[in-house]
Formats: C-alpha cells, structure tokens, sequence
C-alpha cells in the first residue's frame, strides 16, 4: 500500500510538472510565431518604405527601412542561433533555436532569399532616385518581396505545425497519466479490498455474532498490521465477554433468587401498610403493626414504643409474642442507645455481643438479634418500632431495610389515626359552638321574649286589664308554637340535608316581615344589589343569625319609632346594616344587671366565620347602627328561589 501511494505521487507530480512544462513551451511557441508572423509584416513594411524613397522625405523613409531591416536581421538571427530577439520598443525576449530540422530548412530558404532581397534594398538605397537604375531596383525589390512574405509564412506554417505537435504530444502523454491514474486506483482499490475491507467485513461478521450472543467462535482475521491488531484485540474482548457471561449467569440466578424474595417482601409489605393505613383507631393501629412485623420479618418479639409528651420516655404501645417478652413498660429516651435509633434514619442492627439490644423493655432472652427503626413523621419523631429474637444473626440487611419502610408506613398510619381524631375532636366542638349559638339566638331569644310576655301578662292581671292579658297569651302561645317549630326545623337540620337556599334578598325580606308579625314594630328592608344572592346554606344562616340578633336587640332595647334593613355592595364587600333611631346606648359600659351576655360576642364569632366583621356604632340619644360586613367571594351556590 506504502509503494502503491508513492506510485501514485509520482504520477501526480510528473502530471502537474508536464502541464507546467507544456504551458511554458505554449507560451515560447506562441511568442514565436507572433514573432514570426512580424517578420512577414517588416517585409511589407520594408517594401512600402522602399516605394517612399522616390518621395521627397528621402532621409526620414530610409531610417525606418533601417530599422526594419535592423530588426528583421536580428530576430531571423534569434531563429536561427537562438537568443535574444527585439520584442517591442525597448524590449528584447530570448527564443531557443528550434531542433526540427525542417524548420532549420526553411530558415535558410528564408536567409537566402532575405539576401536577395537586401542586395535589392542596397541597390535600391545607392541609387540616386532620378537615375533610370532606381526604378529597375525599385521593381526587384517589389519582385523579391512576395517570394520573401512566401518563405516567411511557411515558416510560420513550420512554428506553428510544431507547436500543434508539442500540444498532441502533452496530450497523449496527459492521457498516459490519466489511464495510469486510473490503473493506479484500481490497484489500489483491489489492494484496499484485499488488505482491509474483506479483513473489516471478516471482523465486522465477527462483531456481529459477539454482539448476537455467539462467543464460541473465535475472532482470526488476516490482514494489514492494523487490521490483525484490531482482530486480536476483538478477540480478547470475546474471551474477556465470555468470561463475564459466565459470571453474570452466576449473578442472574443469584439475583433473581433475590429479586423473588425481595419481590414477596414488598408485596408483603403493600399489604401490610394497606392494611395499616385503612385502620383510623390508634390502638387499632399500633396492634396491627406490631402483629405484621413480627409476621413479616419473622421475629419472635415485635414491640412499638411511642414517644411521651415531653419527649422523656419512650412507652410500650403495643406488643405482639410472647407475654413474658416485656419486662418494662417505659424506657427513658435519652439512653444512648435509644439516642442512636430515634437519630438515626433507617433501621439499626444490634447483637447481643456489641450493645446488649436497644429495646430494654424487652427480657434478655430476646435481645441477642434487634433491628429497631424509628417512626418519622417529617422531621418528627414519634416513637420506634423494635423487633428481636433469641437466636443470633437473626436479621438479614434486607430485614433492616424491610422493618425501615414498615416503620415509616407505620408513622404515616398513625399520624393519619391522630390527625383524623383531631379532626373529629374540633367537629365536635366546632358543632357545639354551632349549636349552642343557634340555642342563643333562636330559643334563647324566644325565651327571653317569652319572659318579657310574662312580666307584662302579669302586670295587666294586677291592673285588672284582663282583655290586654288575653290578647298577650295568645300571642305568647303563637310564639311558643313559633319556638317549637323552630327546635323541630334545628333537629331537621342536624340529621338531614338542608335544601338549595333561597336568595339572601329573599331571605331577609322574610325575617323583617316575620319581625313585624311578631313584635309589632315597624321592620323596613331595602337591596341596592339586584342580582339574586344564593349563597351556601351555613354562609346564609350565619348573617341571619347576625341581622335576628342585631334586630331583636333594636326591638327590646332602643324604644325607636324605626328599624331599617339596608344590605348593599361596597369595594368588593357585601354589607348590612341595621339601624335604629331609639336611645342608644355607649358600647364600652357593661350592662351591670347581674346576667352574662353573650350576644354580641356571638355576633362577632359569627362574622369571624364568615371571613368578615361586625362594627356595633352607636350614641346615647342618637340610635344605633349594626354593620356586618363579608367578602363578596363567599361560596355561592347555585339554585333555588
């Protein structure tokens, strides 16, 4: 391949420098014939100047037939000896003599007919011009100058059939080079063939089968010192492959054996955190977990220990084994060894032989194997999930990751069991602060209402007004029908749905008119929003409450002639107001009657509810105005009347 390349450069060099050499020589020839070509046009010249002499500028016509002559002679010399030869004014260009022999011939016909024909112009530039001599000279010159202009233009003929020749044979041997380039190539593709591509395609066949699982078959290839390198190093890649298969068949089953375990272990462990996590007690809970992981890492002792309040102890919470497992029912949690799980963020191993076991609630038979893990809820300790046996080396790493994620299922299972008990605990209470504001402002007031009938029944009796008497019975026994149907509505609410509200509009239109039924004062209600409000049913009972309580309080405490309902919508906020024109009173005196009021502290936890406020403004002698005002993007519901 080395001498094949070499061969090739050569070719390639020759080429180029025989293209130079032919563009040389082109411009030579070129030269030449312009040249030559001049030497025809310096006889017709000669001759023309030669007619002039019979002029009257006889000394101008016979310098420049000189310098015709001059430089006719000199570049018929350059043809013939080689040298330099006159070019252009100033200017001289060196020409090689030629070799061919027929361009040597013709340069003698050429000389000696140039004699004849200067012995004529010396004849002729001798002559006096009014001799009859001159015009016998004047007509040899004439005579010997086409004879001249002939043999000058078959040397032209001779320059340039010889120039065509050096052009064919710059062709022929161009074309020598090309065919030869061309059998150069084809060499060297049949080399290249040979020496590489069918060793590549060997070793590419070989390849292929490795990659194909075959690596029985060894890698020979011959070739290039390359090729045979690379042959060897596939070779040892096939040796190095069939060694590492042996040894991944090996790891396989060793792997698979343990994907099968490790496969049971996690459905085990699904089950169990389901399990776990379906659970809502606590002690449901922690029962069930202790019971799994002693089921699931096959421990003989499984023992959940649950932080105390003041993160001093750790308390046995559940146990599942052996009764006579638990010696102690409380550990402190500041022992380093405890300090070490609840630290920690997976399972720790423990032997007999190095700490003596971590859980010492448990009796010391079944401390020789531990694993305990600690239950995480976030950053948050809560407590530690233990497991131990009698036997040694009980637990695999596998076992210590096992009990890690039941560990953390499980704190997840009880936090969820806590927060749901929390949740619980403050609906509860929640419903307890609904239900005794919903006694306050409906039986509540009805029976203060009632007690107020009462006092003033009595009064008519002692005044012998029994028709007023009468009349306030009967109105009294209408409010206790009032009362009882409120309480049936209020056992209706607690046990089933309430149905789609009505408009807030139409609702406080219903409460101000009921009001007037009921205690005869004068209840005016106005909306400047004519958009229907349907707003949740709790949102909705709330501002009732609020608007009975504040029109309630109007009725039995200011004595005024008016009470109006105004609700409007202000900078995104819905407001009402209600407003009297009675006494007054100033909001920052206790009433001092011995009663506790809880009115409107109510009232204001109501608004609070409702993400809004309540302003109470009022004046001795000046009336009062409740305003209760809530964010217009309270929960709307859409529906009803």
């Amino acid at each position: 391949m080395g001498l094949l390349f070499l061969a090739f450069v050569l070719l390639v060099t020759l080429s180029v420098g025989m293209t130079f050499w032919g563009i040389e020589a082109q411009k030579q020839d070129a030269v030449i014939i312009n040249l030559a070509g001049r030497q025809r046009m310096l006889v017709q010249q000669m001759t023309r100047l030669a007619g002039d002499l019979s002029t009257g500028e006889f000394e101008q016509t016979s310098i420049g037939l000189r310098d015709a002559i001059r430089t006719f002679e000199d570049t018929l010399v350059a043809f013939e000896r080689g040298g330099p030869a006159p070019y252009s004014p100033g200017e001289t260009i060196n020409v090689s003599a030629s070799s061919s022999m027929a361009i040597q011939t013709q340069l003698v016909l050429v000389r000696n007919t140039w004699e004849d024909y200067l012995t004529a112009l010396d004849l002729l530039t001798s002559t006096e011009q009014d001799a009859l001599d001159f015009a016998t000279a004047l007509q040899q010159v004439e005579a010997i100058a086409p004879l001249l202009i002939t043999e000058a233009d078959n040397a032209v003929h001779l320059y340039e059939v010889t120039a065509t020749q050096k052009v064919n044979r710059l062709r022929t041997v161009q074309i020598g080079f090309f065919v030869s380039a061309l059998i150069l190539l084809a060499l060297g593709a049949w080399l290249t063939r040979k020496a590489m591509l069918e060793p590549l395609g060997a070793l590419r066949q070989a390849a292929e089968r490795i990659g194909t699982g075959d690596i029985e078959t060894p890698v020979q290839v011959e070739g290039l010192q390359e090729t045979e390198v690379l042959s060897q190093t596939l070779e040892s890649m096939r040796d190095q492959l069939k060694v590492s298969q042996e040894r991944s068949e090996a790891w396989t089953k060793t792997l698979e054996d343990r994907v099968n375990q490790r496969t049971r272990e996690l459905e085990a462990l699904y089950e169990v955190s389901r399990d776990i996590s379906s659970r809502l007690d606590v002690q449901e809970v922690l029962g069930s977990v202790t019971e799994k992981a002693q089921e699931l890492l096959e421990a003989e002792s499984a023992t959940l220990c649950m932080l105390d309040g003041s993160a001093r102890f750790l308390s046995v919470g559940a146990h599942s084994g052996p009764s006579d497992a638990v010696v102690e029912h409380q550990m402190k949690s500041n022992s380093p060894l405890a300090l070490q799980v609840l630290s920690g963020d997976s399972a720790t191993a423990c032997e007999h032989g190095e700490c003596g076991g971590f859980c010492q609630v448990l009796a010391p038979t079944f401390r020789n194997s531990q694993l305990a893990a600690p239950l995480r809820v976030g950053n948050r300790v809560i407590g530690a999930l233990c497991v131990g046996s009698s036997e040694a080396d009980a637990f695999s790493e596998e076992a210590r990751l096992l009990l890690t994620k039941l560990a953390n299922s499980a704190a997840i299972a009880l936090e969820n069991a806590r927060l749901y008990a929390q949740a619980e605990r403050v609906a509860a209470l929640e419903e307890r602060h609904r239900i005794a504001a919903d006694m306050h402002d409906g039986l509540g007031q009805t029976l203060s209402y009632l007690g107020l009938s009462v006092d003033k029944i009595s009064d008519s009796v002692e005044n012998d007004q029994d028709s007023d008497a009468i009349s306030r019975l009967e109105k009294t026994r209408q409010i206790i029908d009032q009362a009882t149907e409120d309480v049936r509505n209020a056992i209706t609410t607690l046990i089933e749905e309430p149905p789609s509200p009505r408009s807030l509009q139409k609702r406080l239109d219903a409460l101000a008119n009921d009001f007037t039924k009921r205690n005869g004062s004068k209840f005016q209600y106005s909306s400047e929003i004519e958009q229907p409000l349907r707003l949740e049913n709790d949102t909705t009972e709330q501002i009732l409450r609020v608007v009975g309580e504040a029109m309630l309080n109007a009725h039995q405490h200011s004595d005024g002639s008016s009470i109006d309902i105004c609700l409007v919508q202000h900078n995104g906020d819905y407001v009402v107001t209600i407003e009297d024109n009675g006494n007054g009173f100033d909001p920052t005196i206790t009433p001092n009657d011995g009663r506790q009021h809880f009115g409107l502290q109510i009232m204001q936890a109501r608004a609070k509810r409702l993400g809004g406020k309540l302003n109470v403004n009022s004046i001795p002698g000046e009336g009062t105005q409740v305003v209760l005002k809530w964010p217009s993007d309270s929960p709307i519901k859409i529906g009803g009347a």
